[in-house]
């Protein structure tokens, strides 16, 4: 079964998307906008079946990035160059 794709938009900054009243430090990714904003990090482009699986997955990031102290930076760069395989 084939799914469409959607391109989706993230951007690091001072966010809490996911991650709602934890401590963290630096920044963390955006909630995800349709539609490609930027073509450099910091902003990030990925794709997507749907806009809740496209929140699941950056709420997934950032939840990562405070639980085991990652600069989401690095999960930024890590989700640019996966969708980057997929030929975006």
């Amino acid at each position: 079964m084939q799914v469409e794709l959607r391109d989706f938009s993230v951007h690091l900054g001072s966010h809490d998307y996911g991650v709602e009243g934890k401590p963290h430090n630096g920044h963390l990714l955006s909630e995800p906008r349709e539609g490609v904003e930027g073509l450099q990090l910091p902003f990030i482009t990925f794709s997507a079946r749907d806009k809740k699986a496209a929140d699941q997955f950056v709420r997934s990031l950032n939840w990562l990035a405070v639980f085991y102290n990652i600069d989401a930076f690095h999960l930024a760069s890590l989700v640019h160059a996966a969708d980057r395989l997929t030929g975006k």
